[in-house]
């Protein structure tokens, strides 16, 4: 089962995506990845794994934006 979750706001969406994919974990995922738009690109970032391995990468990597979307996969 995959997880999708999208956001658009006046403040930074980062946090509040992997807190969505969070509340939508239910077992091991295969894999998570999320999607930022900022000015004139996309930021992307995936990991192998569960979320928080995500979130750690977006800790370290501290992507900003008003736009995005965020995925789980599970085979």
């Amino acid at each position: 089962m995959c997880g999708i979750i999208a956001a658009a706001s006046n403040r930074n969406v980062g946090k509040l995506l992997v807190q969505g994919l969070h509340k939508m974990e239910y077992r091991g995922y295969d894999s998570a990845g999320i999607a930022l738009h900022q000015d004139e690109s996309i930021a992307h970032l995936r990991t192998v794994g569960k979320v928080q391995l995500l979130e750690e990468k977006m800790i370290a990597e501290k992507p900003k934006s008003k736009l995005g979307i965020a995925h789980t996969r599970w085979a």
